[in-house]
């Protein structure tokens, strides 16, 4: 599994790890209800017919397993390999359990109905997070089972039209459902993974991403190393507060975006831009732009041009010596 395929199977497992808390004691309490029914309510149907105490045995089996399911979540919830296995083996039992109630109920003289299946595999994607086969899987199988058994044991047409339109409706809606959530994880971990590469300030990339941007480069023969350091921060800090230290920042990263395109902010008030197709002339396009804006920014630029076989590593070590000599020439100015 790849590390963005991991991590969107992560975030999928906790979603239904934290449905599931919620579920399955509901799933449990009707069970339960259930029980006490069949006990106290309607004790001679499950003493006189074998299908009543199959039914028994069924809910039982249901409440049991919903038990262990929680107690699994409980005690090994963050441990996303053993909850997979705990949902695949759940949503397996779970639909075929759903599957043999409803051949219990027709064979029993209750006549065929859906409902008991279209329950299931609506409430399944929401505490279950199965690979798209086993899902499709289930599906299949449970819509195979469900239309030869309503043709085998439904009393009329219109009532097997009615069961078959309930039927498609409720699989059509969970089966969205359960493409829903697949994008919904895909689209947090892109805004996670978004949120984790920029800087939240300035709206440039941030360090992390410049040092992945450096291994990609290592080949480029016509690598510009441009490194700046914005004058002054320290003290629009202590004498006009934070917030002016922050506008500062911005402006000058608006300034960088404009005169070089995507830069990175490397530190507290450093950046840096990669170009394979640098001027020199937008340096000083750059330092017009600051002026014009009344900021002050050092900068320095190192090209590979100049340095045959340098690293981006040692690009950008010569770039911030040029840039710490030019910050030096502005204090002495």
């Amino acid at each position: 599994m790849t590390d963005r395929k991991k991590q969107i199977h992560d975030l999928a497992m906790a979603d239904t790890v934290s449905n599931g808390k919620i579920a399955l004691p509901v799933i449990m309490g009707i069970e339960v209800l259930m029980i006490l029914n069949w006990f106290f309510v309607m004790p001679q149907h499950w003493r006189q017919s074998a299908d009543g105490v199959w039914h028994l045995v069924g809910y039982i089996a249901l409440l049991l397993c919903s038990g262990a399911v929680l107690w699994m979540i409980h005690r090994h919830g963050k441990d996303t390999v053993r909850m997979q296995l705990t949902q695949d083996i759940y949503a397996g039992f779970f639909v075929v359990w759903s599957l043999l109630f409803t051949l219990l109920d027709a064979h029993d003289g209750n006549g065929f109905s859906v409902i008991i299946y279209v329950t299931i595999i609506t409430i399944v994607p929401v505490i279950c997070y199965l690979p798209m086969g086993l899902w499709f899987a289930l599906e299949g199988i449970g819509s195979v089972a469900m239309l030869v058994m309503g043709w085998r044991w439904q009393q009329s047409f219109s009532a097997y039209a009615a069961n078959f339109l309930i039927f498609v409706l409720v699989s059509v809606i969970s089966t969205c459902a359960y493409v829903s959530m697949r994008r919904r994880n895909y689209t947090r971990l892109l805004e996670l993974e978004d949120a984790s590469y920029s800087d939240a300030l300035t709206g440039l990339k941030n360090r992390r991403s410049a040092d992945e941007m450096m291994e990609k480069l290592q080949q480029e023969e016509n690598l510009t190393v441009v490194c700046f350091d914005v004058n002054n921060l320290k003290r629009t800090n202590d004498t006009q507060g934070h917030k002016a230290g922050d506008d500062l920042l911005i402006r000058a990263a608006e300034c960088i975006r404009e005169s070089f395109g995507e830069g990175y902010r490397t530190g507290g008030d450093e950046f840096m831009v990669f170009s394979l197709d640098f001027r020199p002339e937008q340096v000083e396009d750059f330092r017009c732009l600051t002026r014009a804006r009344e900021i002050s920014v050092a900068v320095g630029y190192a090209s590979s041009a100049e340095h045959p076989g340098a690293t981006p590593e040692e690009l950008e070590r010569l770039a911030d010596a040029e840039m710490y000599r030019d910050k030096a020439c502005d204090k002495r100015v």
